[in-house]
């Protein structure tokens, strides 16, 4: 998949693409995440079916998350940069290598100044702000 502008770049998962009640929810690893609005509305308007997909989500629209959910990635910290107002989190999950951009008030107190490489932690995906690829192709499936 190529790279998108921006720094950091685009996050990308192997994902499946299935339809629960009519409506579309995507997973990846464990999470199952129900696609927002606007999403669902595209899919279903073009006749997507179930299938694999390629997962892109920006940095800054992956949300720290307190608690394991049936909506979560658990991951492993690799790297904690304080940048600011923000920590850039360089995680280990689902076999990737995932940037995360959180400002630091989303953040428990305990990690505010800073998470420890090997922390285990929670994040999630904003569904309203998901892309979705073909994988073979690379054309996005919902423009």
């Amino acid at each position: 998949m190529a790279g998108f502008i921006g720094s950091p770049q685009m996050n990308f998962f192997d994902g499946e693409l299935e339809k629960k009640d009519g409506k579309y929810q995507l997973k990846v690893g464990e999470a199952t995440v129900v696609l927002g609005g606007k999403a669902q509305e595209l899919l279903a308007g073009k006749g997507v079916g179930e299938r694999k997909v390629t997962v892109g989500i920006r940095p800054e629209h992956i949300a720290f998350a307190a608690a394991p959910g049936t909506d979560t990635v658990s991951s492993k910290v690799d790297v904690s940069e304080m940048m600011g107002s923000e920590v850039y989190l360089h995680v280990n999950a689902v076999g990737r290598d995932v940037v995360l951009r959180i400002p630091t008030t989303d953040l428990p107190a305990e990690h505010r100044a800073g998470i420890p490489y090997g922390t285990e932690i929670n994040f999630a995906f904003r569904p309203e702000l998901i892309h979705l690829f073909d994988p073979e192709t690379e054309k996005n499936l919902m423009y």
